[in-house]
Formats: C-alpha cells, sequence, structure tokens
C-alpha cells in the first residue's frame, strides 16, 4: 500500500510517481450510507486531497433503498473539482444497476467501477457491456472484479471496456 502521508512538511508521495493518482474517500468499510460525522470526514478528506494536487478521487454514497443518494454525491463532485471523479462499486449495491447508472449519466463524474452487480466480471460482463453501451463514452467503464495478469486478455476480449482495474493485473510487486 502506498501512503499519501507528508514526507517531511512538503512532499508527498504523489510527487514521487509518474501515474495519475486516485485516493479512495471512504471512512469505514461495510455499506455505502453515511452518518453525518462520516460525511464531514469524507469532505475533509477531499479538501486534503486538493490540496496535495491528487488527480483525483474514488467515491460513492448510497441510500438505504439501495439507490445512489444522488444529492450528496452533487456535493461531493462540487467540491472535489477540478480532480476527477470515479464512482466506486457502491454501483454494485444498489437494487437495478442500470437505473443507477443512468443517474450517474447525469451528475458530472469521470468514471465508474464495477463488476456488473456480480462476484467478478466475467459473472457480470453482461450488465457491464450494457453500461459501456449506454455511456456513449461519456463516462469511462472500469472493470474490477478478479482481474489478473493471466485472465485479463480474455477480459478485454469479451468486455466492451477500454479500463480493467485489479490488484493482481501488475502481478506480484514485491
Amino acid at each position: 500500500e502506498i501512503s499519501l502521508g507528508l514526507v517531511g512538511s512538503e512532499m508527498c508521495i504523489r510527487d514521487s510517481l509518474n501515474i495519475p493518482v486516485m485516493v479512495l474517500i471512504r471512512p469505514r468499510g461495510g455499506n455505502f450510507i453515511y452518518s453525518s460525522e462520516e460525511i464531514e470526514v469524507m469532505k475533509s478528506d477531499i479538501e486534503l486531497c486538493k490540496q496535495l494536487k491528487i488527480d483525483g478521487i474514488v467515491i460513492g454514497a448510497l441510500r438505504a433503498d439501495a439507490t445512489i443518494d444522488t444529492e450528496l454525491m452533487k456535493d461531493f463532485i462540487e467540491q472535489a473539482r477540478p480532480m476527477k471523479i470515479t464512482f466506486h462499486k457502491a454501483i454494485d449495491e444498489t437494487r437495478d444497476i442500470l437505473d443507477e447508472f443512468k443517474k450517474l449519466m447525469s451528475l458530472d463524474i469521470d468514471r465508474v467501477l464495477t463488476s456488473g452487480g456480480r462476484e467478478n466480471a466475467i459473472e457480470g460482463l453482461q450488465t457491464i457491456n450494457e453500461m459501456c453501451a449506454l455511456s456513449r463514452d461519456k463516462i469511462e467503464i472500469v472493470v474490477a472484479g478478479k482481474i489478473t495478469q493471466t485472465n485479463l486478455k480474455e477480459h478485454q476480449e469479451l468486455i466492451h471496456a477500454s479500463e480493467f482495474h485489479g490488484k493482481l493485473i501488475v502481478g506480484s510487486l514485491a
């Protein structure tokens, strides 16, 4: 794992990388329904990312009825710009992924991270491909879910997306 903590008093790890840095904004594990205290922590984290000149954030929020909390997302997005915004796998926890994806299309986000609501991307490929078709290049679909160095080519052949996410895609970094 990479820490974004300050080194000395001025430099952060972002300055030593040659790739975009996207920071997950999430105060805890579990569901994606946040208390007012957790929302304040998330807003503080977004502000820190802006100060550190992070490229983008990965964030998501749901309501108790398993729909996207669009009002809260609008607040997060407004605060986070000009950073890039990725809606994370909370989309996979919604009751109707395609309907909720259409809501995301009306928000000012750049990417959606998804496994199509399934355990892995191959099982969710039909939904992911439908999301790709709906997006018409307005939102980038980032495919996730058990993607590794050995199965990446298969995913690329079956799923009509250009970005794939998986901690095992690059192989062992040790």
